[in-house]
């Protein structure tokens, strides 16, 4: 593991606590106090996605970050952020032959997020199959989806909603990279 790899990602687990840093410091909650689960996230959609670092072998093709509002009202989910990077394997070098897909939207509350991701789980194609997600994430939070050797899996955690599309040898780890 690179040391920008292990700095993103304390940055990506650093944003998902973060939240509760005003309340503690208003007084709201007492100072020694672990995040809620529900807390929100509230850093750009960018810092949760997987970074270059993340996927050694492969080089950025294509980034998506549409313009949004900053309160959620704009968007019929309440999203507050999107982002989207397209990997492809660096000519002779060691990242497979498929591309990697990482995507992050941020939302204006759980509530939200929870609604986007139900949607999210209705809109993939019926070429993918669904399958079991790993034992230890909650069916609710994780939908896996399966084609031609490739994995499909969508997670949400507090206010984010996330999916990565990779090989399938590959893609639970990378949505494990995005989660920590």
């Amino acid at each position: 593991m690179t040391r920008t790899s292990t700095q993103e990602r304390r940055t990506r687990r650093a944003a998902l606590a973060v939240a509760a840093l005003p309340l503690a410091a208003c007084g709201a909650l007492p100072p020694r106090r672990v995040a809620a689960p529900d807390a929100l996230a509230l850093v750009p959609a960018r810092t949760l996605a997987l970074a270059p670092a993340d996927v050694p072998g492969f080089h950025l093709t294509e980034e998506l970050t549409p313009a949004l509002g900053t309160v959620g009202l704009e968007d019929a989910f309440g999203r507050l952020g999107a982002y989207s990077a397209t990997y492809a394997p660096t000519p002779g070098g060691t990242g497979g032959r498929d591309d990697i897909t990482s995507s992050v939207n941020t939302y204006a509350g759980t509530a939200h997020a929870r609604a986007a991701f139900e949607a999210w789980r209705a809109a993939v194609p019926r070429q993918y199959r669904a399958s079991a997600p790993p034992a230890d994430f909650k069916d609710e939070d994780v939908a896996v989806y399966l084609r031609d050797g490739a994995a499909l899996i969508g997670f949400r955690v507090r206010n984010v909603l996330g999916s990565v599309c990779a090989p399938e040898a590959r893609a639970e780890s990378l949505a494990r990279t995005m989660i920590s």
